[in-house]
């Protein structure tokens, strides 16, 4: 339920620029790609793709340390 109700507050503040932190665990934002000019896989042609926000996550301290436990 918790869960639940974030997920529909979370996009509403990222939109707005906004950060979101969840402490231990990550912060997540939006990043800005720049226009450029891709291409087609199925028929290698060019295409121009427009600019668009995506979202970007960024792992926190505690979750980067946590991963690197099972480090060889």
């Amino acid at each position: 339920m918790l869960l639940k109700k974030c997920w529909s507050i979370w996009p509403q503040r990222l939109l707005k620029g906004e950060r979101i932190e969840i402490r231990g665990f990550g912060s997540f934002s939006l990043h800005y790609r720049a226009p450029r000019t891709g291409r087609n896989p199925k028929t290698g042609d060019k295409v121009e793709l427009e600019g668009k926000y995506v979202p970007h996550f960024k792992p926190g301290k505690e979750l980067r340390d946590r991963a690197n436990i099972y480090e060889e």
